[in-house]
Order: structure tokens, then C-alpha cells, then sequence
């Protein structure tokens, strides 16, 4: 009779008999002198043992909830992982280890539960198909679900019991297979910090506007900025429509390359009063062009307002105690609010002769098909009156704008015919007419930390590449601009200056000139797209940030006693009015925009589908494994035998040969005799007592006959059922 002791079943448990071994070698009088095997208990019902071969389930089941627990509630490491600078290559590779040292011990943990369910089946229950037999050891391959083992477990229909226990049999299986093939990628997943923007802290703040006066859809000349922006001169006012000009002059100096080879810039930087705004810009022009033009920028009083509410941000979230933001790579801060956006096209080159008649006919936006609508005779004749005409003989480009009628173009915001330059004495003038549309669409403003004054925009879920090839039909409330607001956009320019307008200046740099070139109209197009977004862009740019900071504005050395440092923590109000200022930031209806500041690096987080996916496999292992905790602790089950492939070869040799395997010497090519019944059963000889335990196949029959019994292999053997806590090895061998 064999001692059995916990450590025993715990080092077999773990896997560790090797070190059991040499553990026991360091006692002279261990049974590990003792020639041959000693007889074994195959199945043993005491609830100590069955513990301790639950011990299996700690080693992946603790790192798995440690790591559901660090995603699911978040934490950032930051712009490094922890430990010496400049090795995180290094520190990956030791994660990516220890994610398969995680892995491979969840395998240990479904192999103990399958091998479980099976070794209770082959004693205990009704059995198994022999396809089954190795199923503990073939699980972790993926090619087990399409082979004939497999399918012969699948179609067994010869053992004993119901379809719903051989149906539980088949989930068992196919789960074990499934949650092993994904314990890699989830544990790695869950194990490796992931580098992106993650949300540290937050708050809100006033701007003196209200979002009528920040967005209007009806624009006049009350928008313009005043006198003062009647006519451009040498100083600058922030506040005028017009006040983009010397940025857009320069970008438009690009336009004079309009080659094939020409790779034009999409970043147009426009100068505030407290930041720099850069509007994107979508051309048909260079190499690579876009099918629409369009430009889009943040509104200036947004952005004015971001960059001195945010500015104490990652200060505080750095220097805030208890977080790791001061190891932060970058923070982004952003906010969430409307922008202009606004797209243009042109007719292509046309041409005007004198004392002759011409209809006006604009364009509408199909950037696949030219598709032209015309006005009416009395606008016609209007524009081409010999006054008109006297005002484009100038020698400069000349612009003029057409109020479209609603009837005819419902989200347009004007029209504009550009007129080439052409000289007092010519007889004909070649002109472009072109549809202008603004919009207000929703987007995201934002700045990073390290680039303080410099601001980017974009509409919410649209990109560049959307606006420029891809967006026909856009859902944004439309703008309407009068005629007085859009000669706001290109003032006179005074003495000191050359050319007559802005206009005229912009389109000379850009080479716009008398020649019938196909591609003026593409330039022109950009030129009025980056007008109207820069004059509607700065609506309201007056406005500025009101209030203070929560409990004072002196940053100190610690945020964390301040008030709107808590504030901010906790994406709360860190900015707040006075009581007088309370009362009128309601009756002007003032805007309360919200400003989140997310920080870039390393970090656990539950959000994506990938990692929710992967914490999902972990805990659903763990669910798993302590079911089976609970089932082997209550029932006292456990065994340590015919766990791998050597103890279940040893134990068939030692079995009396069957009938149903008849050919099988050679290798099995048959599904339906990896369907034949195995149980592992205790022989008895004439009724002694022995001690022997062998591997008993049924025989193969056609049809369902579930109540048929596994048929004897030796007509003069009994088998009967093994008996729990009996040690078995004995063997009667021929001399």
C-alpha cells in the first residue's frame, strides 16, 4: 500500500515530480530505493488531496484577476515603462515572456479540468470514445477540431449515456480548444501597456458669447469688425474678416507651380490675437489631387480661449500627487466645438466679348459632373453694364460677388465672379464663376502641450481625405453671408500697397494673369475657400476667457490643496465667475465649453474591443477554474493517474487485447472506430479481489442503442466498476 501525502498530489498537480524526486533522493531511506512501482489509488475521494490538486488553477487565475482589475480601473505608467530609461524594447520582451509563462499556465488549468471530466467519464461515468481518449493533450492544437479523433468523438453513437451528456462531452472539448487557442493573444493583450492617448482630467469654462453670436447662420456686415476694417492699411487688427491676409498671400505663392511634379501644402497657419490657427486646406491642384476644394479652421475666440484656460492643465496633472502624469510623453488638451468649413467651385474659363449678350450660369457641386444653373436676364445685364465692365479694364483680377437666390442654390453662402486681369483697350474679358459654401459643422479644437500657442481643428468624424474626394453631400447647417460682409473679406488695400484689394494682391501672387490657363479656376477656387473660412473663422474673436481659478490663481508648489486643481481632477468647474459676472454670463446667454486633457504613453485601460475581448477569455477561465475548485473540493474527486500520454499507453499495454480494434496495428483511417466506447475498469478473476485495472473497448455496431453495455473483451473475465481509495498494480504475468 502506497502512502499518499498532499505534497504528492501537489507536485503532480503543479507538474514539479521531477522536483519531488530529487527532494526525496536527499533521504537515505526513501522509497525511492525500492526496486520497481508500488501499487496506486487511480481515483481517491478526500477533499484535502482534491484541494491541493486545485492548486493548479492559482498560478494563471491570480495574474488574470490582477489584470482585469488593473485594465478595468485604469492606470497609466507613463511615456516610459518603469526602470532604467531607454530600455523599454527590452522590457517588452520581458513582458512578452511572461505573458507565455501566463499562458502556458492556463493550458496546465484546462488540461486539469479536462483531464477532470475525462478520467471521471473513463471510471466512473458511462465513458468515452476512444478518439477522446488523448484529448487532453491535444487541445491546445487548433487542428484537433478537423480530426478524425474529432469527428469520431463527435458521431460516437455507442457510449452509454444520454445525448445531452455526450452533447455536454462535445462543448467541453470545443470550449477547451477555443479558451487555449485564445489564452495568448488575451493574456498578452492584458499584460502589455498600451501607448495612446488616455484621459486624465478635465474642466470647463466661460466664454462672453453666446452660441448664436459664435455661430450665426445669417452674416452681415455687424460681423465685420467695424470702420476699422474697411480698408486694409499697414497695421494689423486681429478682429477684421480680412486679417488672414499677408498668411494667405503667402500660401498662395505655391499656386504659381501648377506641374504634375507640384506637391502643394494642405496646413495653411493663420496669427491671432493669443494663438496660431491652421486651417486645412484640400486643393485639385500638384500631384495626387483632391475632386473638391475646401477649407476648414478653429474659431478664433475658441482657440484664443484654449490656450490660456488649459495652460495651468498639465502643469497641475503632472505635479498632481498620487497620479504618474508627470511621466507623461505629451498631453493633448482639446475641446469640443463648432468650426467653418467651407468648399468652392468654379466654372471653367469662359469668355466675354463686348457689346454682346451673356447669361451668368454658376455651378453646383457634383465634383464628377459640370452642372450649371442659370440667373436671371436682369442680373445678367446688371453685371455686364458698361460701368461693371469699366471696373474689371484694370489690369489686376477683379472680383465681384452674386447674392445666389435660395430658389435656385439653397446652401450657398454667395457667388462670385473673377474676372482675369485684362487692360483698359481689350475687347473681351475672360471670367470664372464660382458657388461658394460655408457651413458650421461640429469638431474637435485642440493643442498640445509642448506646441503652447499653436492650434488644430477638425470636423467630428470626418477627415481631410473625406472633405476632399469623398463628401458630396454635406448635413451642416448652411451660412448666408451678405454682399457688405464679402467685400469685408477682401478690403481696399491703402496707398503703401500696389494692388487695389486684397483680392487682387493674393490672386497676382498666385499667378493669376490674363492667360486662358485651364487651371486658374482650381487656383481661384482655393483662394475664395481660404477667404471665407478665415473672415468666419474670427466672428466673435473679441470674446475672450472670463472667471478665475477655484480657490486663487497662484499655481504654488502643489495643486493638490487647491481647489481647482480637485476641480480638474475630477472634470469639475476648476474655472468660475464671480457672483456679478454669474448673472450676466445667463442674461447674455455666455457659452461653456468643456476642455478635456489627455495624456500620451503606456498605459492598462479597459477601452477597445480588443482588450475587453481578452479580459473576457481571462475571466472566463477563471469562472472555469473555480467551478471546477468548487466541484472537486465538494465531491472530494481527484486522481493523479493517466494525466499524459506515457500512464495511458502503459496502462493499454497492460490490457487485454479487443476484438473492435481489429487492423488497427498499423494506424486508424476509420471516423467510426475513433467512436468505439474506452472505460477504464477493475478486473476480477473468479471472483478474488484483484488489484488489476485495464483499458476496456466496446465493440463496433451499426445504429443508436444507448442502453447497450460495453461488452467484455475475455468471455471468462468479469469487469466491474473501480472503486474510489483502492490501490490498484496488480498484474498476473506469464512466467
Amino acid at each position: 500500500m502506497v502512502n499518499v501525502t498532499g505534497s504528492y498530489s501537489l507536485f503532480r498537480a503543479l507538474g514539479l515530480d521531477l522536483f519531488r524526486l530529487i527532494f526525496q533522493s536527499l533521504f537515505p531511506f526513501s522509497d525511492r530505493r525500492l526496486p520497481g512501482e508500488h501499487k496506486k489509488i487511480a481515483l481517491r475521494k478526500n477533499r484535502r488531496i482534491a484541494s491541493f490538486h486545485c492548486a493548479v488553477h492559482i498560478l494563471p487565475c491570480v495574474p488574470s484577476l490582477l489584470l482585469a482589475a488593473l485594465n478595468i480601473r485604469g492606470y497609466y505608467i507613463g511615456g516610459e515603462l518603469p526602470g532604467k530609461s531607454g530600455q523599454d524594447d527590452a522590457k517588452f520582451g520581458a513582458l512578452q515572456f511572461a505573458a507565455k509563462v501566463h499562458e502556458l499556465s492556463i493550458h496546465a488549468s484546462i488540461a486539469s479540468m479536462l483531464y477532470s471530466f475525462l478520467r471521471y467519464e473513463l471510471t466512473l461515468g458511462s465513458g468515452v470514445p476512444l478518439g477522446a481518449l488523448h484529448s487532453g493533450q491535444r487541445f491546445t492544437d487548433l487542428s484537433h477540431l478537423w480530426s478524425i479523433e474529432f469527428w469520431g468523438t463527435l458521431k460516437s453513437r455507442r457510449v452509454c449515456c444520454s445525448w445531452q451528456k455526450r452533447s455536454c462531452f462535445i462543448v467541453a472539448l470545443v470550449s477547451a480548444i477555443l479558451l487555449a487557442a485564445a489564452a495568448a493573444p488575451a493574456s498578452a493583450i492584458a499584460l502589455i501597456p498600451r501607448l495612446d492617448m488616455w484621459p486624465a482630467c478635465g474642466t470647463s469654462f466661460w466664454l462672453n458669447a453666446s452660441n448664436d453670436g459664435l455661430y450665426p447662420r445669417q452674416v452681415n456686415l455687424s460681423h465685420a469688425g467695424g470702420e476699422t476694417c474697411s480698408k486694409l492699411g499697414t497695421s494689423r487688427d486681429f478682429d477684421c474678416p480680412s486679417s488672414g491676409y499677408p498668411e494667405i498671400k503667402a500660401f498662395s505663392n505655391f499656386f504659381q507651380d501648377r506641374s504634375l511634379n507640384f506637391v502643394p501644402g494642405r496646413t495653411l497657419p493663420i496669427f491671432g490675437k493669443a494663438s496660431t490657427r491652421f486651417s486645412n486646406v484640400t486643393l485639385k491642384l500638384g500631384r495626387n489631387p483632391d475632386f473638391i476644394t475646401t477649407a476648414t479652421a478653429p474659431q478664433s475666440a475658441i482657440a484664443d480661449a484654449l490656450v490660456m484656460a488649459a495652460a495651468p492643465g498639465p502643469w497641475m496633472a503632472a505635479r498632481y500627487t498620487g497620479m504618474n502624469y508627470g511621466r507623461m510623453r505629451e498631453a493633448l488638451i482639446k475641446v469640443d466645438a463648432s468650426q467653418v468649413v467651407t468648399r468652392v467651385q468654379c466654372s471653367y474659363l469662359r469668355k466675354f466679348n463686348r457689346n454682346t449678350s451673356e447669361v451668368l450660369a454658376f455651378p453646383t457641386f457634383d465634383p464628377h459632373n459640370q452642372t450649371y444653373t442659370s440667373l436671371s436676364q436682369r442680373v445678367t445685364d446688371e453685371f455686364w453694364g458698361p460701368a461693371a465692365l469699366e471696373s474689371y479694364a484694370t489690369g489686376w483680377a477683379s472680383l465681384r460677388w452674386i447674392d445666389l437666390p435660395e430658389a435656385d442654390f439653397p446652401n450657398a453662402t454667395m457667388g462670385a465672379v473673377v474676372v482675369l486681369p485684362s487692360p483698359t483697350n481689350a475687347t473681351s474679358i475672360i471670367y470664372s464663376t464660382c458657388n461658394i459654401d460655408s457651413r458650421w459643422a461640429p469638431g474637435t479644437t485642440w493643442r498640445f502641450k509642448n506646441t503652447f500657442f499653436n492650434i488644430w481643428s477638425s470636423p467630428s468624424g470626418v477627415t481631410g481625405f473625406d472633405l476632399g474626394r469623398r463628401m458630396i453631400e454635406w448635413p451642416w447647417p448652411s451660412i448666408k453671408t451678405s454682399i457688405d460682409y464679402a467685400n469685408a473679406l477682401v478690403p481696399p488695400i491703402s496707398d503703401t500697397f500696389n494692388a487695389p484689394t486684397t483680392f487682387a494682391s493674393i490672386a497676382e501672387t498666385a499667378g493669376i494673369d490674363s492667360t486662358a490657363n485651364p487651371t486658374h479656376p482650381q487656383v481661384i477656387e482655393a483662394v475664395l475657400a481660404m477667404l471665407f473660412t478665415n473672415g468666419l473663422a474670427r466672428i466673435s474673436s473679441n470674446s475672450t476667457l472670463q472667471g478665475h481659478l477655484k480657490g486663487g490663481d497662484q499655481l504654488g508648489n502643489s495643486p493638490n490643496g487647491a481647489e481647482w486643481g480637485r476641480e480638474m481632477m475630477r472634470y469639475g468647474d476648476a474655472w468660475t465667475l464671480n457672483p456679478s459676472y454669474s448673472a450676466l454670463a445667463v442674461s447674455q446667454d455666455w457659452i461653456k465649453p468643456r476642455l478635456e486633457i489627455l495624456v500620451v504613453g503606456y498605459a492598462y485601460s479597459s477601452q477597445g474591443i480588443a482588450i475587453k475581448f481578452a479580459l473576457a477569455i481571462l475571466l472566463l477561465h477563471v469562472l472555469l477554474a473555480f467551478a471546477h475548485t468548487i466541484y472537486s473540493v465538494w465531491t472530494g474527486l481527484s486522481s493523479s493517474s493517466w494525466d499524459s500520454a506515457t500512464e495511458i499507453t502503459t496502462l493499454a499495454l497492460n490490457s487485454s487485447p479487443s476484438k473492435a480494434l481489429q487492423n488497427t496495428c498499423a494506424g486508424i483511417e476509420r471516423v467510426v472506430t475513433m467512436g468505439l466506447p474506452v472505460r477504464i475498469m477493475e478486473r476480477n478473476e473468479d471472483g478474488t479481489d484483484a488489484k488489476h485495472l485495464e483499458l476496456v473497448i466496446g465493440e463496433a455496431a451499426d445504429g443508436f442503442q444507448p442502453k447497450e453495455e460495453l461488452i467484455a473483451q475475455d468471455d471468462d473475465a468479469e469487469y466491474v466498476r473501480l472503486r474510489t481509495n483502492k490501490a490498484y498494480g496488480a498484474l498476473e504475468v506469464d512466467s
